[in-house]
């Protein structure tokens, strides 16, 4: 086995329902090692990716019935190198309580890294266009459209989330990631589809900056306030 070049916590977050448990339960590497924590209401995933600078043991936190806010102790929160937000392509409220999770990761781990993934892209009843999500634009963060039933984009979330991590763009997944058999074919023509809907809304993007300071305003001692403001921002988004 390589020697381990990094170790990163990383939290998985999001309303109850958007997918995390489903994305996380598709890894299926060797060696990998699960444990629950049922007092705090935690799982710990730890398994190793294979990378162009070297093996990074990853260290995936989960939660089984806690995403109600402010439910989650702080310890969740704790020593977190890395966020993975989760949003529901199929729920506006996952997408509006963005707000409130982003809240909680810039007061309780503001150091962390952050790739927001939506779920459910080959959902048929997706409700979400691409040219409106514009979270991940306002904050500067990756984002990435995956499906947990087909496998589709699942690996390339860790590459994503590695380059994020270790600031290096030209990073790569050199060994694939064991995956669990998918539930359900791609529709490769829709995937397709909807690449070409997320290239072109990250070509026409626009961060308008007054959004960006509503955003950051979310750290000042009004925070309910400044949630509410900023939920109210992205429901605007919507429109």
């Amino acid at each position: 086995m390589e020697d381990c070049v990094f170790k990163p916590k990383v939290i998985l977050l999001g309303d109850g329902g958007v997918g995390k448990t489903k994305f996380i339960s598709r890894i299926n590497v060797d060696g990998m090692v699960v444990k629950k924590y049922r007092r705090l209401g935690i799982t710990e995933y730890t398994f190793p990716v294979y990378t162009s600078i070297g093996m990074i043991e990853y260290n995936i936190w989960d939660t089984f019935g806690q995403e109600r806010f402010g439910l989650l102790r702080d310890a969740y929160y704790l020593d977190a190198s890395a966020v993975i937000l989760f949003i529901d392509l199929t729920n506006r409220d996952s997408y509006v309580h963005l707000a409130r999770w982003i809240r909680f990761v810039k007061q309780l781990c503001p150091d962390a890294c952050v790739v927001v993934a939506a779920t459910k892209i080959d959902a048929p009843n997706r409700i979400l266009p691409v040219e409106k999500i514009l979270f991940h634009q306002k904050h500067d963060y990756p984002y990435i459209e995956i499906s947990s039933s087909t496998n589709y984009n699942i690996a390339a979330l860790f590459e994503v989330l590695t380059r994020k991590l270790m600031g290096d763009m030209n990073i790569i997944i050199s060994k694939p990631i064991k995956l669990c058999p998918p539930e359900s074919d791609i529709d490769q023509e829709a995937m397709e589809s909807c690449e070409r809907a997320l290239s072109l809304a990250r070509k026409n993007s626009v961060v308008v900056p007054n959004n960006v300071q509503q955003t950051h305003r979310t750290l000042g001692p009004h925070f309910m306030n400044d949630t509410l403001e900023f939920e109210e921002d992205l429901i605007r988004d919507l429109n």
